[in-house]
């Protein structure tokens, strides 16, 4: 073999090795435009599924809030308030005052309040 046929089959060679890289390289565009593919459609699946979760506990949060404005007139709420911080010392076992702070935080929480204390400061102001 000559020198120069020997450069031409390197070149040849060169070439072929440069066609299948570059299949590779554009296989393996194809293959992560796919996956971006996949991933966008997840994406959208999740997002609906975020929305329907968001308004599921909107609707939620807003039967709450109706029940609790409904309660408010059954029982009391304000003087239900006034009444237990007026009640200090308690006249009772700590159990009984338990199961009123217990009561009156869920009846608060339900109301839109953190706690009791939290209904008592601001209710009604």
């Amino acid at each position: 073999m000559e020198l120069k046929e020997a450069r031409e089959l390197a070149e040849v060679i060169r070439q072929q090795s440069m066609l299948a890289k570059g299949l590779r390289v554009y296989t393996a565009i194809v293959t992560l435009d796919d996956r971006i593919i996949e991933l966008e459609a997840e994406n959208k699946n999740n997002i609906k599924r975020l929305k329907k979760t968001y308004n599921e506990v909107a609707s939620i949060l807003r039967e709450h809030k109706e029940l609790a404005e409904a309660q408010r007139g059954e029982p009391p709420f304000r003087e239900i308030l006034d009444w237990f911080m007026c009640s200090d010392p308690w006249p009772d076992s700590n159990q009984s005052q338990k199961v009123i702070v217990d009561w009156l935080n869920k009846l608060s929480v339900v109301s839109g309040y953190e706690n009791w204390v939290v209904a008592y400061h601001e209710y009604g102001k």
